[in-house]
């Protein structure tokens, strides 16, 4: 039997009672304070930060860092304490939601038993960045205090405002002195790296905002906030809508739209006139963004119009995304049900390509690492019963939101903002990849969190953990496998650094060295074993040497076979070119677009070079120093 609320409203969620208990702060109370603060800097702060020019991967390490070490270490004391308190002294369970997810988390565990995996570490990694996913879902679910959670929004909002301003530096290369800054000079992306996903951000702080202005118009005596507060709460507001006009995202704008959408809905059906004045107010307060960024910053309405426009006159191209989209859903089709593998999508995007050009000659060829459709990606690299379970907790999820609608229950106003974040990320899936970043997807389970407390059962007959060994058990798991994680980044750091200095090395010796060394983290051996490759082929030139030419090739060949790249592509095809090895070009020539590539006439210095190199091995070996 479901043991379900009454009402959306009545309800009452894990952790709105507090965090103290009557003697003082209790276990529990521990747990979410520490809860807040490790969810307060996994959600906040990595947008904020970038590694820097110490690491090999200068802009992505730091952020996984920041974003999962903090939730490694709340799952290690969270878990133990379960293991060794049991559920009577901490209250601690997993709802039928977590159960399903954990349920599609064991499926893509076990997918290498039917699915040739390309990349061992690419799946290593997105496996261990995906089981964080649901760690902070079951973690959130117990433990984060829903009346302190406004801490995070603020704190993420700060983090956005900050990322608008080094945004303004970089379009106007200004950011030079500031060592803290990407240094991206021309680029509107702040610390994020990247337009979409700064888009994106921008536009999750400024529905943060919202929900904040709503929220403490619905609060009463003590609890009303000062104008002060809600005075700087608007500022925010203020700078994020300027960065997100500013960063010219499609997807982004429509996203926002439709999660305000979602809760004017709400709100509508609720029957809260002031409410939703309020919130029409604020809105309205993007419009004036819009307006002056028009008449202040006229070169990014410009580019924001021209995307417009572009949308309006080739909407068939939907934004550049219909060959991208052609090639995921070949690939699709080419392992529908078993799927290519948990991060493996990127790895076969070219031979998908491939055979797309070929069912459609007429198509563009593009090379990317990310299908810019989440649900295709899904699909792609889970298979239709993987994908099916995403779908059905989407639509699990969807059903009951349209339930509160329908009957016009009243609800918490924390999954009032969770359901509006929940649809801004969703709708945003459509035509980006949120779930790729870390630091982005993480909020997915916290709005998870808050909406299934209070909209679905909290649990059902077969949902239930009845036996406290049981119930240590999985305690006991998540402190483990978190601490494995650690350990697994922890040597990545190490490697990633190690790739590092090696780049730095004075002498080809000490290079190669570095590299080797750096092979032994798995996290990061597959960068290693490309520059290897690289470093022996780049030593070769320098020293005639057919030898070490053909060990370096050899190398970046394995590294393409597994991790297909169109800078590898390119960088074998010109090889191939100079050293006339036709087998090399008959293998690599059909990835490309027919018609668009010519073979060179070898140059007078290359006439010597062997007809046919022994550049790919006849057998099929992993690549000596392995």
């Amino acid at each position: 039997m479901a043991q379900k609320r009454k009402s959306a409203g009545s309800k009452v969620s894990p952790t709105e009672t507090g965090i103290a208990g009557k003697g003082g702060l209790s276990l529990q109370g521990m747990l979410q304070w520490l809860c807040l603060l490790c969810m307060g800097v996994s959600l906040a702060v990595p947008n904020l930060v970038y590694s820097g020019m110490n690491w090999f991967q200068t802009l992505h390490f730091m952020k996984w860092v920041v974003a999962l070490v903090p939730l490694a270490v709340l799952c290690i004391v969270a878990g133990f304490v379960v293991a060794f308190k049991g559920t009577e002294k901490v209250r601690f369970t997993i709802d039928p939601f977590g159960w399903i997810w954990l349920a599609f988390l064991l499926y893509v565990t076990a997918q290498p038993l039917w699915t040739e995996i390309k990349s061992v570490p690419t799946f290593a990694r997105e496996w261990f960045f995906f089981a964080s996913l649901w760690a902070a879902y079951v973690l959130c679910y117990n433990f984060l205090p829903r009346d302190r959670f406004r801490w995070i929004l603020w704190g993420a909002n700060l983090n956005a405002a900050c990322n608008v301003i080094f945004a303004e530096l970089q379009i106007r290369n200004l950011s030079g002195p500031f060592a803290f800054i990407l240094p991206t000079p021309g680029n509107y992306i702040g610390n994020t790296g990247q337009q979409e996903m700064f888009g994106l951000w921008v536009a999750m702080a400024c529905l943060n905002s919202i929900y904040l202005h709503v929220a403490y118009g619905r609060e009463e005596g003590a609890y009303r906030r000062s104008l002060p507060v809600r005075l700087a709460n608007i500022l925010l507001l203020a700078v994020n809508a300027w960065g997100l006009w500013g960063s010219t995202t499609r997807a982004a704008i429509l996203s926002l739209g439709v999660a305000v959408a979602v809760m004017a809905l709400v709100t509508w059906r609720n029957e809260e006139a002031r409410h939703l004045r309020r919130l029409g107010g604020i809105v309205s307060l993007l419009a004036l963004g819009l307006l002056a960024t028009v008449l202040f910053n006229a070169g990014r309405a410009g580019s924001l119009e021209s995307k417009w426009m572009d949308v309006l006159k080739n909407p068939e191209t939907v934004g550049g995304r219909i060959d991208i989209w052609a090639t995921s859903w070949t690939m699709i089709t080419q392992q529908p049900l078993k799927g290519v593998g948990l991060g493996q999508f990127k790895w076969h995007y070219l031979d998908a390509q491939k055979e797309m050009l070929q069912r459609s000659p007429n198509r563009d060829w593009k090379f990317t690492m990310w299908a810019h459709n989440e649900y295709l990606q899904f699909f792609a690299e889970f298979g239709l019963v993987g994908g099916l379970l995403v779908i059905s907790l989407l639509l699990w999820l969807l059903w009951a939101f349209l339930g509160i609608v329908v009957r016009r229950e009243k609800i918490p106003l924390e999954t009032l903002w969770a359901l509006a974040m929940l649809a801004l990320i969703w709708f945003d899936a459509l035509w980006s990849r949120p779930f790729r970043r870390i630091e982005n997807a993480l909020w997915i389970s916290a709005a998870f969190a808050f909406a299934t407390s209070v909209l679905l059962p909290e649990r059902l007959s077969w949902s239930t953990l009845r036996r406290p060994v049981l119930q240590r058990g999985v305690g006991a798991l998540l402190a483990g496998v978190a601490l494995f994680g650690l350990i697994f980044l922890g040597q990545g750091m190490k490697g990633d650094r190690t790739i590092a200095e090696a780049m730095q090395a004075r002498t080809p010796q000490a290079q190669r060295a570095l590299l080797e060394e750096a092979k032994k983290a798995l996290m990061v051996r597959d960068i290693a074993e490309r520059q290897v490759g690289k470093h022996l082929i780049s030593l070769a030139q320098i020293s005639k040497d057919m030898d070490l030419l053909t060990d370096g090739l050899n190398r970046l060949w394995f590294s393409f076979k597994s991790e297909s790249t169109a800078e590898d592509l390119m960088a074998l095809i010109d090889w191939g070119n100079r050293l006339q090895n036709r087998e090399v070009l008959d293998a690599l020539l059909p990835y490309l677009k027919p018609g668009t590539y010519r073979m060179a006439e070898p140059a007078p210095e290359e006439s010597s070079a062997p007809a046919s190199g022994p550049m790919v091995p006849s057998v099929p070996a992993e690549p000596s120093g392995s």
